[in-house]
């Protein structure tokens, strides 16, 4: 029976162990590495806080590409819609708690590892993993407690780790509890002094929800938002997009829907041009530019893959931000409420670079530079939450295996300088480029090879396309 270490216990590792245990064709031994108590959780489902909902649709939560209702049905009956009858927008779409999509999930990985149809083990073990060495066809993945586990096949999901510390805190500044280095840190959040300034750096989708959580809890506290971009995520649309055919053939599609009204196209410069016309063409025929913007979203892999490298380190120079800024949105519920906050006047938004930083003891003096008026503005902030996200470069990562299997030439940092480079059917490249057989890594840490493995749905697409290969079955159809 052949071995899987899938290092990760999050969505992705959960999705990989159940599409495992649904492909195999015979029994697999499949170990699931995650100090969490649950699978399937990581740290985005982990949220326990009641306004940190999805930002997309529970429709667009997909685990199963053949029942992409599974989620919604699972809601109703558990007594997810009468638990939460906030949970349906304004404009429509159902919108639960991020917290509710990881009990799901947890509970599709419990149900496969009772049972599944290639009557594979699954077990959950919870432990943190600090290196691979690779040992003839095997590797040995070392854990913290000292033990090993040898493994024919080992599966890399690791992702969203805790954010860099943005320029120019130092360690010093870190230690200190008025600086919350890991913004999913409730309770370092509501030990902060009440009505005190707070200063979240970052304005991405985390930033978001630390906002929800602190003008909750804290009705008094004054918040200010700087970010070097200044970006913020988009709104969605008025009401949920009409579409010709379900997610799973939109993702699938061939040619893709934007490669089938513009072709292949070799430039950053050429794709942008194209998504304008796309919404002025839907602009005309009275559709939001979200629907624009998602053709091209749920095309992705394919416009991705025909860019030349130099392209894709262009576009993560020059407009990686400005992408995400429109492909995550924020849910409409923490959209309301951070609106209502920004009219009375307790929520502030700024593009600014922070330019010099003393602590003080009840916080920090923070000096900030508006580049647009050209105005410095000196404030003192009783507590700084760091929501800048993750270092892109996995040496640099606060995950040690990471680190290490980098170090070692394991694995190698992508071309473009995010995550660990991987070929087309997500095996891992080690320090000479070569293709490491046993290794494979799925979800955010591949962003670089594909462009799009961020979401369920698309991680899953990911997963699926990758299964032949892993399974030696029928590998041709690999892509």
């Amino acid at each position: 029976m052949r071995t899987v270490v899938i290092i990760g216990g999050g969505f992705t590792g959960a999705a990989t162990a159940i599409h495992l245990a649904r492909s195999a064709l015979t029994p697999l031994e499949i170990a699931v590495l995650e100090p969490r108590a649950e699978v399937g959780r990581g740290v985005a489902y982990s949220a326990s806080d009641p306004d940190h909902r999805l930002n997309a649709p529970a429709a667009m939560h997909v685990l199963f590409p053949e029942d992409s209702f599974a989620f919604e049905n699972w809601l109703g009956r558990t007594g997810g819609f009468e638990d939460d009858p906030e949970m349906e927008a304004l404009g429509g779409g159902f919108y639960p708690r991020r917290g509710v999509f990881g009990a799901f999930v947890n509970a599709q990985f419990s149900a496969h590892a009772k049972h599944n149809p290639s009557r594979s083990r699954i077990k959950h073990i919870r432990a943190t993993a600090l290196d691979i060495s690779p040992v003839g066809t095997q590797s040995n993945v070392h854990l913290a407690c000292g033990s090993s586990i040898a493994a024919d096949l080992v599966v890399l999901t690791t992702s969203n780790e805790q954010p860099a510390i943005p320029h120019p805190f130092s360690s010093e500044d870190v230690a200190r509890p008025h600086f919350i280095a890991n913004p999913w840190d409730l309770t370092a959040l509501s030990n902060l002094d009440a009505g005190a300034r707070l200063l979240i750096v970052g304005s991405g989708l985390t930033a978001a929800d630390v906002i929800a959580t602190a003008l909750r809890e804290k009705p008094q506290t004054g918040i200010t938002v700087l970010s070097r971009s200044g970006l913020r995520p988009a709104s969605r649309a008025d009401s949920p997009p009409t579409r010709d055919f379900p997610l799973w053939e939109r993702l699938n599609a061939k040619p893709s829907l934007f490669e089938a009204r513009h072709g292949a196209l070799r430039s950053v410069r050429a794709v942008l041009k194209a998504l304008r016309a796309d919404i002025a063409t839907f602009a005309d025929n009275g559709q939001p530019w979200q629907s624009a913007f998602d053709d091209l979203r749920d095309s992705v892999r394919g416009v991705w893959m025909a860019l030349p490298a130099d392209e894709k380190r262009r576009f993560q120079r020059h407009l990686r931000r400005r992408y995400d800024s429109h492909r995550f949105r924020y849910p409409p519920h923490t959209h309301a409420k951070l609106k209502l906050a920004e009219a009375a006047g307790r929520l502030s938004f700024w593009r600014a670079s922070i330019e010099r930083v003393v602590a003080q003891e009840r916080g920090f003096e923070v000096t900030w530079l508006d580049p647009e008026s050209g105005c410095q503005h000196v404030d003192v902030f009783a507590g700084v939450v760091n929501c800048t996200g993750p270092a892109s470069r996995p040496e640099n990562s606060t995950n040690l295996l990471l680190q290490r299997i980098v170090q070692a030439g394991t694995a190698r940092t992508s071309p473009i300088g995010v995550g660990i480079d991987v070929d087309h059917n997500c095996r891992v490249l080690n320090a000479n480029g070569e293709v490491q057989a046993n290794l494979y890594a799925y979800g955010p840490l591949t962003y670089a090879t594909f462009g799009y493995p961020q979401g369920s749905p698309f991680i899953v697409d990911q997963i699926l396309r990758a299964m032949p290969m892993m399974l030696d079955v029928d590998a041709s159809h690999a892509s």
